[in-house]
């Protein structure tokens, strides 16, 4: 946007319109929506698109890289009562033989 011809004002309505369709926008639709050429439409939804790359790349550090399992996560575990039909759910520390069995009794 820094070095950009185009006022402030499109970058945020392209933004906008960019976020709230559902699926995604044309460079011939900004084109009409902003009175702006293709051309200009196209680089401004690239640059914009790019950006939103780099920003999603940086939350990627963030998450955990264990992989799938409980690594980080409380284990929770569920019943329900056959008889009466009665729901409970406890955290549990670990998903050894001995709490497991303790839950259930």
């Amino acid at each position: 946007m820094q070095s950009s011809r185009l006022p402030l004002r499109k970058w945020i309505i392209a933004m906008y319109l960019m976020c709230t369709n559902l699926k995604g926008v044309s460079s011939m639709k900004l084109h009409r929506d902003l009175g702006i050429t293709q051309k200009s439409a196209w680089y401004l939804e690239k640059r914009i698109r790019e950006c939103w790359a780099r920003e999603s790349s940086k939350n990627k550090s963030i998450k955990l890289s264990a992989g799938r399992g409980n690594a980080g996560k409380t284990v929770v575990v569920g019943s329900r009562s056959r008889i009466s039909g009665k729901i409970s759910a406890k955290p549990l520390e670990s998903t050894g033989k001995d709490s497991l069995q303790g839950f259930i009794q």
